[in-house]
């Protein structure tokens, strides 16, 4: 099956006369279609979401250049959404389940509600687009803030992500967020652990050593 990362498909017919007329083009071309069974995934507040579509569904008649349309269009990337479908399917019904409010771009401040620069401050571009290119949500508290602000990430059990996601600074140092740590800070902390263990497992083997040779004296 087919999977594309998209946004939420509202309503599988075509919802404008542009889209319309994309979709009488392509059955006059001789209806070019994905065959098959099409799973159509779509952003939710910082995780993923799918639904089966029909095969001629609008979103799939038109190519968009994108950043990421070979990165999200890998093998391993289809494997990384269906795990984010599947964890936040069984978040939502989890009690705990925890939902934060999503800050749409459009809605956005003018600056940056971490560092209080605009969002472009980075970039050699202060255009409308580089603008939005600069934006992101933070999975921690959904608010938009620049993406050198939220450099970090973590994980969010609780909100179906599992997958380490950008997360703002006043989320990472924040006295009362929940525990959530990267992958790479896990398997760092049980590497050191396993370190740590080992230095006291020797220590105590010295010591035993030690007491055992001046029992013999």
């Amino acid at each position: 099956p087919s999977v594309r990362q998209s946004d939420e498909p509202t309503d599988p017919t075509p919802a404008t006369p542009k889209v319309a007329e994309q979709a009488r083009a392509a059955e006059d071309v001789g209806g070019l279609f994905v065959p098959g069974a099409v799973m159509y995934t779509y952003h939710v507040e910082g995780t993923l979401d799918c639904r089966l579509v029909r095969c001629k569904f609008p979103g799939l008649l038109r190519l968009e250049a994108h950043h990421r349309m070979l990165e999200d269009h890998t093998a391993a990337s289809y494997l990384d959404a269906l795990r984010m479908v599947q964890a936040r399917r069984e978040a939502s019904q989890r009690p705990d389940f925890h939902r934060v409010s999503w800050q749409p771009f459009r809605e956005a401040s003018a600056a940056c509600p971490c560092c209080r620069n605009r969002y472009t401050w980075a970039s050699t571009s202060h255009s409308r687009a580089q603008r939005f290119r600069d934006m992101t949500n933070c999975r921690g508290c959904g608010r938009v803030v620049c993406r050198r602000c939220a450099s970090e990430t973590r994980t969010y059990p609780r909100q179906g992500i599992v997958i380490p996601a950008p997360t703002c600074e006043e989320c990472v140092w924040r006295r009362d967020a929940p525990v959530e740590v990267s992958v790479e800070e896990l398997l760092a902390a049980v590497e050191l652990g396993e370190c740590q263990e080992a230095e006291q497992s020797a220590q105590n083997e010295d010591g035993c050593v030690q007491r055992v040779g001046a029992a013999e004296d």
